[in-house]
């Protein structure tokens, strides 16, 4: 029916599958298999036309599989939640067309590589890191080996320079030590279980804030004018 009558870009859709395994399997191949029956009885190869799109409690393959029946012209936001509470590979995605169409994405229990070369186009980003390594610098800096906290001053810089993004949200699984709030400098404020730091940043009218608490970081740009 969305793709039969669909005359215009509609705001956002939802798709929540049940957590039971048999359950969840069987939500996603009935979405699929819609999909295809009403292409195959139109004969057409329509898409969704949707600004925002939210899958949670699936896998890696359901997210390849039902992407492609939306119109990556028109996506803007995406907020993805994997099925199991050990964060998946998604790298794939940013190799979709829809990747350089959105502005906000949320990948919850995915994790992609290469973060600072993939998301510089996007406004906000909540995603896992769950693994570090030289690919994820190897436009600024030339290394073979690369810990957390040499990334984490890396999506500092980043941040610091960017024009484009405005607030990321890293949720890391390593165990982090105090190097790298350490090489933050003097704390801006405190309280409640997490820091925060303030920084002027090159592009003019623009603050920087990055809060630790436990395993998350933000980096949210501010503009003051």
């Amino acid at each position: 029916m969305l793709l039969t009558h669909q005359k215009s870009i509609s705001r956002e859709l939802d798709f929540i599958a049940l957590r039971a395994l048999g359950k969840r399997t069987e939500f996603w191949d009935t979405i699929r298999r819609v999909l295809e029956d009403t292409r195959a009885a139109t004969g057409t190869k329509s898409l969704l036309k949707k600004k925002s799109l939210t899958l949670r409690n699936l896998m890696a393959p359901d997210v390849f599989s039902i992407l492609p029946y939306f119109d990556s012209n028109c996506m803007e936001n995406i907020h993805l939640t994997g099925e199991y509470k050990e964060a998946q590979p998604l790298n794939g995605i940013v190799e979709l067309p829809l990747w350089n169409h959105l502005k906000n994405v949320t990948l919850d229990h995915f994790f992609i590589g290469n973060i600072p070369q993939n998301i510089t186009h996007l406004e906000t980003f909540t995603g896992n890191v769950r693994e570090i390594t030289a690919e994820d610098v190897i436009q600024i800096k030339n290394v073979s080996i690369l810990n957390a906290e040499q990334f984490l001053q890396l999506f500092f810089q980043m941040m610091l320079r960017s024009g484009q993004l405005k607030c990321c949200y890293i949720s890391n699984n390593w165990n982090q030590d105090e190097s790298f709030q350490e090489a933050l400098g003097p704390i801006f404020v405190e309280g409640e279980g997490q820091k925060t730091w303030k920084f002027d940043s090159p592009i003019p009218g623009n603050v920087l804030r990055v809060t630790c608490n436990g395993r998350l970081i933000c980096f949210n740009r501010i503009l003051t004018r």
